[in-house]
């Protein structure tokens, strides 16, 4: 009832810009945020028996590529495909 009559006051819009930013700070543009992730991540694929360091170099090619906006879906699909199956079956 409220929220959307507070959206439209000059105050608040500063107010959630300010905390909006304040997140962003504190998320995207950390570091120690981005560690965070990474190591999570590497844990949860341990934790679920595939080993994200096995193929370095693939993931690595794979991840270049995606950066620089030139990968293709194929390279990685296959790569799932492959390595999936076999964790499933």
């Amino acid at each position: 009832m409220f929220g959307n009559a507070l959206k439209n006051v000059g105050v608040f819009q500063y107010f959630g810009l300010a905390k909006g930013l304040n997140q962003q700070m504190r998320t995207v543009y950390d570091h120690t945020t981005q560690l965070r992730n990474g190591l999570g991540g590497l844990q949860f694929g341990l934790a679920n028996g595939i080993n994200p360091l096995k193929n370095g170099k693939l993931n690595f090619d794979i991840l270049k590529q995606e950066i620089k906006k030139t990968a293709s879906n194929k390279d990685f699909n296959s790569f799932l495909f492959n390595n999936l199956i076999k964790v499933f079956i």
